[in-house]
């Protein structure tokens, strides 16, 4: 088992019980509650459900390639990839929205489990 993507499962699989308990009921139905029309809300729902299945896949795609790099390694490259690109979003719209990266500060967690699991998979 490699260490490191199995590390990056755990955080990761941590990052999606965040998002689920801690983030979910407060943010996503504040969300719900300033959307104007029905289809918003709609699409609000479908975004947020989305990242909620993304972390989770992205998990299961680090622990899978923790026990074989060699048959899941691409999929575990492509979920780090996209939460690398998940954490620049987050980083990068704190700062030129609101002039500081702080107040979504999901960066801080996403960017380093990112880099944690494409570590090993660079020799993959």
């Amino acid at each position: 088992m490699n260490r490191p993507l199995a590390f990056a499962a755990l955080l990761m699989a941590g990052t999606t019980a965040l998002h689920v308990l801690g983030g979910g009921p407060q943010v996503h139905q504040a969300l719900l509650t300033v959307a104007d029309s029905a289809e918003l809300g709609l699409y609000v729902s479908l975004l947020w459900h989305f990242v909620t299945l993304f972390l989770g896949f992205a998990a299961l795609a680090f622990v899978l390639a923790a026990r074989d790099r060699t048959r899941w390694g691409g999929m575990a490259l492509a979920s780090a990839i996209l939460t690398l690109g998940m954490a620049a979003l987050f980083f990068t719209y704190g700062w030129t929205r609101l002039g500081e990266p702080l107040t979504a500060p999901q960066w801080v967690l996403l960017a380093p489990i990112a880099l944690l699991a494409m570590w090993p998979l660079r020799r993959a």
